[in-house]
């Protein structure tokens, strides 16, 4: 498996690759997302799932993120973690750390590759290889008799045949330098990736130096789960009753009703968002948060 290949599969395991759409190779001087994905964006996050403006705004706003998510690729918030992050947020408002608490980018990089790579070391063999054939799917309701079985890294670029992916999935587990230090890359270019599409397609809320708790918890979020956050609820649903009517026309009967775009068994492409950001690891995710500034 040649570099190139190694780095796809790295950041396939945690779903940071982001689709072509608005993760393009652009030039510097280039807008980092197409005016249309702008519109999208603002029906997205920018109107469903927005960063509260008040203290007292903050329980209400993760309550819409977590309907937010959970819609979209069925991912549980539980009430101690959304308790947590409302605790946290309310910490580095304005006033009580006066922004020194919120994260720079870089440290909103480290907090995330770290939390990954945890949730990766715990993978077990069996899970490792349920994945390989349950998860990282385009369209699985797309059946024909003459479709390969690879694992798809990305929803719409480079995969590879399962023992490939299993192979280096526990290599990387294992702690492989190589993969690591792509792993590691991938993130970084990722999260800068995902800050500057939102920078610059919803300034009002996105335009920032530092960040909050409730931003980095979505950006963990959409990195892993390959949602883009666009789209409004009515958008989504027709995104996915046009999909099913495609696959009607191909003789292929799978309705949409009552799931989701992305996730474990995401209708448009599906990965382990469920086991990749538990529980577990949002509390993760947050508690490493809290302690570059020893936040409680």
């Amino acid at each position: 498996m040649n570099r190139k290949a190694l780095f796809f599969l790295a950041v396939a395991l945690v779903g940071i690759v982001a689709s072509g759409i608005i993760r393009r190779v652009i030039s510097q001087s280039s807008p980092p997302c197409t005016a249309e994905f702008v519109t999208r964006l603002q029906g997205g996050i920018a109107s469903q799932a927005p960063p509260p403006t008040t203290l007292q705004a903050i329980s209400p706003a993760i309550s819409n993120a977590v309907f937010f998510m959970q819609y979209r690729s069925g991912l549980s918030v539980s009430s101690t973690v959304q308790q947590r992050l409302a605790k946290l947020e309310q910490e580095v408002w304005p006033g009580n750390c006066n922004g020194v608490c919120k994260l720079t980018r870089q440290e909103v990089k480290n907090i995330i590759t770290a939390t990954l790579m945890d949730g990766i070391r715990g993978l077990t063999d069996a899970q490792i290889n349920a994945i390989s054939t349950g998860s990282f799917c385009v369209l699985p309701g797309w059946t024909p008799s003459n479709r390969m079985m690879y694992v798809d890294l990305k929803s719409s670029a480079m995969n590879v045949d399962q023992a490939t992916f299993v192979q280096n999935a526990k290599l990387l587990r294992n702690g492989d330098s190589t993969l690591q230090s792509l792993f590691t890359s991938a993130i970084s270019n990722e999260v800068d990736a995902c800050c500057n599409t939102l920078a610059y397609a919803l300034p009002s809320q996105w335009n920032t130096t530092y960040y909050d708790p409730y931003q980095v918890f979505f950006i963990a979020y959409s990195l892993i789960s390959e949602d883009h956050l666009a789209d409004s609820y009515s958008d989504y649903k027709t995104h996915m009753s046009n999909m099913a009517n495609w696959l009607a026309q191909q003789g292929f009967n799978c309705p949409y009703e009552g799931r989701c775009k992305w996730g474990d068994v995401g209708y448009m492409y599906s990965r382990p968002v469920s086991t990749l950001f538990s529980d577990t690891q949002q509390m993760n995710l947050l508690n490493r948060y809290a302690a570059i500034h020893g936040l409680s």
